[in-house]
């Protein structure tokens, strides 16, 4: 075990060592201030105590009033929005906008709303997706998760009587509507419109339950009056705030592990409280089971509500009291707000909650703990910018280094000699990786860095996608600029393809003058290769009609590529001598890309794709078949398929409808063609060349076909296009 011990210590990390030492002069400094805090003074502590008391009291208070005030406020200047009853409906956009303006800004408001002596009301609420929302009058559907805004609308004042339900998304569009004949509530029935009513003037309702919902709260209404002879009161505009709101910010309050913060009535009920057990419960839509204080959990807020009652009668006060062997300190204040009953704030914490005893000799204290603090913070700060600092900094970059990841230069300023010589070392390390990684792929390079072997001769059998793409004319237009133009403007076009073909997994083997050749699902094992390649090459193309648009304009020339793709069993693997070694694949499958990709020619294609992709990704491209082929050096004929478009995932390459009915037409015309059924197949053809009449394919079958009409293959015969050239 001690041995053990030994060699961990041994072979321990440089964070170690930064932190026993910060550890050991941490615990000294504390050490010394506790020994020192020791013989403190009594009175100086509770003194504190009183303070952060009145600290906490006033910061809870003024919270209360910033959420009772604003909501005083807000609807006090908002009932200019609303000066007739007419524009209290669900049709009144600009109303009801205003008020998602105020439940946006507000979110301790749960709901804006105005109803009118006519019966109509209108209220705003925001949809909480965690509340699991169904639609109100099918409740077993769940409300789409985009709805951000429910309003709820009555209507009375005409003929048909309406209760409706619009669900708005984020942008307030209508992505849901229902409605019933459900018209039971009656705002005009409820505390917060009787009361104004009556007063016609600004107040709080007293404590009730919210209807529909299963909440207590207080509203803030205030009347609404028409514009015009008299100002005739109309209605009233109100804003709901749920005791939850209250009980949220208690908990916000920091009042230690064991002290509690709570709002309670001048009957003694408990209004919002930071454990939702502990609150207000409602049973029913009026009623209402409020919690006493002598029924919460904790004993000692019983203790201290008690004599706070019994002793201070409901005034401000602060007061010390022991219960169970412990010490507390108790706040309570009246919150200064006309309510129809009074409300307060009460809090309670145990004594020695508070940090930071003071002791008679303070001064003396704070003059050690300062120095010891200093001298750690000093010790520390430069142990860590000399040592720690630049080697877990070059310890990041190796690691960065050893997953290829080339592109983060390493900068340090340290004065240490071997610091230097490191990060000389690693920039000249990371030079020669990145020239490297020009040579030979990438991906391989990354995997003999995470493992950290040495490059050995040898390959293996698997399925990869071959890719070959070749430039259309590119003798001829070489041959018209000049050679610093040609490598500038064939290095943009590399650029640009290889790009894609790396981002889509690719792996680029070699470029061969103006050629490229690739493969997908090696060195790293990639299920998706074939379509990932089938996206790459409909990428190239599209990215290629691009520039050529761009070049055009530079008065470049444009250029044309054609690609082959194939999928089968190849070799792959690190192929050469001792002394030069290539990454590559071999194999008749690579052979065959590559004739797949010359056969364009013939058929004025752009990409062209073997029946083995096509039997694995038919549903996710579009493609049509060409012809029965078999390429050079090939006597077994293989059918040949044009890829035209891919149906899913990526927009920008999804078929137009020519298109589609392009490959629909051809599929039908090439079946008919196979099962030499001459006169339909030639009648099918000059179908399509009247809706196509560029369509090169179209034109090499037909011309076949009509052959084969005059002078019909032997039954047995396959009607193979034989290529003579590469």
């Amino acid at each position: 075990m001690i041995s053990n011990l030994k060699e961990r210590l041994a072979k321990r990390r440089l964070r170690f060592d930064i932190t026993t030492g910060f550890i050991v002069l941490f615990l000294i400094s504390n050490i010394t201030i506790i020994a020192f805090s020791y013989f403190g003074n009594t009175n100086a502590m509770v003194k504190v105590a009183h303070n952060v008391m009145q600290q906490l009291t006033e910061k809870a208070t003024e919270k209360s009033m910033t959420y009772l005030g604003d909501a005083r406020s807000i609807v006090s200047i908002s009932n200019k929005m609303v000066t007739s009853p007419q524009q209290v409906s669900v049709e009144n956009k600009q109303l009801y906008s205003y008020f998602i303006n105020i439940l946006d800004e507000y979110d301790y408001f749960d709901s804006v709303y105005a109803g009118a002596t006519n019966g109509d009301y209108v209220l705003v609420e925001v949809n909480e997706p965690r509340k699991n929302y169904t639609f109100k009058h099918d409740v077993t559907r769940p409300l789409p998760g985009d709805i951000k805004y429910i309003v709820e609308y009555y209507k009375r004042s005409s003929s048909p009587h309406l209760h409706s339900y619009t669900y708005l998304n984020e942008d307030q569009d209508i992505v849901g509507y229902e409605e019933d004949d459900d018209l039971s509530f009656d705002h005009r029935k409820r505390p917060w419109y009787t009361a104004v009513e009556q007063k016609r003037a600004f107040d709080w309702s007293g404590i009730y339950a919210f209807a529909g919902l299963n909440v207590a709260g207080v509203s803030a209404s205030t009347p609404l009056y028409g514009t015009g002879s008299g100002d005739t009161f109309f209605g009233v505009m109100g804003i709901d705030i749920t005791l939850g709101n209250f009980a949220r910010y208690l908990r916000e309050i920091k009042v230690g592990e064991k002290g509690e913060a709570f709002v309670f009535n001048d009957d003694d009920h408990v209004i919002a409280h930071p454990d939702p057990t502990e609150n207000m419960q409602v049973q029913g839509q009026d009623d209402l089971r409020p919690r006493q204080i002598t029924n919460l959990k904790r004993k000692e807020v019983v203790e201290a509500s008690r004599i706070f009652k019994e002793t201070f009668h409901k005034q401000e006060s602060r007061f010390i009291f022991k219960f169970n062997g412990e010490k507390y300190i108790a706040s309570f204040t009246p919150l200064p707000d006309k309510f129809k009953d009074k409300w307060f704030l009460g809090i309670v914490v145990p004594i020695n909650q508070f940090v930071g005893v003071i002791k008679d000799n303070y001064i003396l204290t704070v003059i050690i703990t300062f120095l010891i603090l200093l001298v750690c913070f000093f010790l520390i700060t430069r142990f860590a910018r000399l040592v720690s600092q630049p080697i877990v900094r070059i310890a990041e970059h190796v690691s960065k280094l050893q997953s290829f990841e080339l592109k983060d230069t390493l900068r340090l300023k340290s004065p240490i000699l071997e610091i230097q010589s490191i990060q000389e070392a690693l920039q000249a390390l990371q030079n020669t990786l990145v020239s490297f990684g020009k040579f030979v792929p990438q991906k391989l390079v990354k995997k003999l860095m995470q493992k950290g072997g040495e490059i050995k001769l040898g390959g293996r059998t698997k399925e990869l996608t071959m890719f070959f793409s070749d430039i259309e004319g590119f003798t001829s237009i070489s041959e018209n600029m000049t050679p610093d133009l040609l490598a500038l403007h064939l290095s943009e076009y590399f650029d640009e393809l290889s790009n894609i073909i790396i981002d889509a997994n690719g792996t680029i083997d070699k470029y061969v003058g103006d050629a490229i050749v690739a493969f997908w699902g090696a060195p790293l094992t990639d299920r998706n290769h074939i379509f990932n390649a089938c996206h790459a090459a409909l990428k190239c193309q599209k990215r290629l009609s691009e520039l050529n648009k761009k070049w055009k304009l530079e008065k470049k020339p444009q250029l044309r590529t054609r690609i082959g793709l194939h999928v089968d069993k190849v070799i792959v693997g690190n192929i050469g001598s001792e002394e030069r070694i290539n990454y590559t694949v071999l194999g008749d499958g690579v052979n065959l890309a590559a004739r797949l990709e010359g056969v364009n020619k013939i058929y004025g294609t752009n990409i062209l794709v073997s029946e083995p992709i096509v039997s694995q990704v038919a549903e996710k491209f579009l493609v049509r078949p060409l012809d029965l082929v078999a390429v050079k050096g090939k006597q077994e004929a293989v059918v040949v398929y044009e890829l035209l478009a891919q149906m899913i995932d990526d927009a920008a390459l999804l078929p137009s409808d020519s298109t589609l009915k392009l490959a629909e037409r051809s599929a039908q015309a090439f079946k008919l063609y196979t099962e030499q059924r001459w006169e339909e197949a030639i009648e099918t053809l000059q179908e399509t060349l009247r809706i196509f009449p560029n369509d090169k394919p179209s034109q090499l079958l037909l011309e076949r076909s009509k052959e084969y009409q005059k002078s019909p293959p032997a039954k047995d015969d396959l009607l193979v296009k034989r290529m003579k050239q590469k």
